[in-house]
């Protein structure tokens, strides 16, 4: 070698050897020379969960080893990917968040401007001899709840109610306005991606699905949110836990629990 080349760490330089670098498969090798009981020193400056790109990417400590001897020959060893398996505080890189929406179903009475002609035809009683209002209440339009007719001069019914031949029969009066029993509502979504040097950290940071979280970012676009989604996946050389958070304006408490209860 024309100049010396060196690896530091720990306060220990260690002298990279003549052919001392090699790369294969994605993994860089060194050999390092070092004085007399320096050598696992210079080893433990290490983290396998830092990045070295000036010496080949994430140090392989499984790879890595000392033999000792009147100079310690050191091999370091570096990947482009962190080994599987290792997680440690330097593990997580970063976090980010992405709103979204989906269209769902949800029964036509949970509309907030609901009455209850949109989905209810409205009956009035008439007595056998044909008498009868004929016309409809002045509450049939603005009614939200069954409860409106007392069930015995007028009823709210989506069937036809069964007759008395001796007494009467139940004649409609305002046919339901709308054939629909759902609406279409967007729901608001938000999506996290952890990303994670390591497996291990990844696997770690996977949630309960069915549980209820509210994501630190968008927290306010919905009253209440529910881990619908958490799964595992990879994006280039990073573990990545994407979790899926749907918003609501509530989650059923006694079906849905609240995370780590």
């Amino acid at each position: 070698m024309s100049a010396a080349v060196t690896i530091t760490g720990g306060g220990v330089t260690g002298q990279v050897q003549p052919a001392g670098m090699n790369y294969s498969d994605g993994v860089t090798t060194w050999t390092v020379q070092t004085d007399a009981g320096q050598g696992k020193t210079l080893l433990a400056s290490f983290s396998d969960t830092s990045s070295y790109p000036e010496l080949g990417g994430y140090f392989l400590p499984a790879q890595s080893r000392v033999v000792s001897g009147f100079f310690d020959t050191v091999t370091l060893c570096f990947s482009t990917v962190m080994s599987v398996g290792s997680a440690g505080s330097g593990d997580h890189v970063k976090t980010t968040y992405t709103p979204g929406s989906a269209m769902i179903e949800k029964p036509l009475e949970d509309h907030p401007q609901y009455k209850t002609c949109w989905n209810y035809n409205l009956y009035e009683w008439v007595d056998k001899d044909g008498s009868g209002h004929g016309t409809s209440p002045a509450w049939a339009l603005t009614a939200t709840t069954t409860a409106d007719a007392d069930g015995i001069t007028f009823k709210w019914a989506k069937e036809q109610p069964a007759s008395d031949r001796e007494k009467g029969s139940w004649r409609c009066i305002l046919p339901r306005l709308k054939r629909a029993e759902v609406y279409i509502y967007p729901q608001t979504l938000v999506y996290k991606r952890e990303y994670f040097r390591s497996e291990a950290g990844c696997e770690a940071a996977l949630r309960s699905r069915g549980v209820r979280a509210t994501p630190s970012k968008f927290a306010s676009m919905a009253e209440e949110w529910l881990i619908t989604d958490c799964k595992p996946t990879r994006e280039g050389k990073y573990f990545v836990c994407e979790t899926e958070y749907s918003g609501a304006d509530a989650w059923d408490h006694d079906i849905y629990p609240a995370a780590g209860a």
